[in-house]
């Protein structure tokens, strides 16, 4: 196994790889801006996706930590953490602001 793995035949292989693979680029290069397109239009959703379920379980922790901040281990916590409120507004206002496109558009608009 030691020797399969020399550098020598593992550079080997690789190259015999990387010409096989160029072999099969020039029929799957005809349409590679449609697949960037689709993939990068894919990728957008997934991630508005996630930056609102995030939006989401902030805001959610933000009404939580409010409401139970009666609760004794809850009020200590929020005791030595007093900006902790604020930064999950900023936290939420950020997730907002680039989820919603608005950043896209200012850059493109630039």
């Amino acid at each position: 196994m030691r020797r399969f793995l020399s550098s020598r035949r593992s550079t080997l292989v690789i190259l015999v790889i990387v010409l096989l693979a160029l072999t099969a680029v020039p029929a799957f290069a005809q349409d590679v801006e449609g697949v960037a397109t689709g993939f990068f239009a894919d990728l957008q959703g997934v991630l508005q996706g996630v930056a609102l379920a995030a939006a989401a379980v902030s805001l959610l922790t933000l009404g939580l930590i409010y409401m139970l901040s009666t609760w004794p281990p809850v009020a200590q916590y929020k005791a030595q953490h007093p900006d902790m409120m604020q930064n999950i507004i900023i936290g939420l206002l950020i997730i907002l602001f680039v989820s919603g496109g608005t950043l896209t558009g200012l850059i493109a608009f630039s």
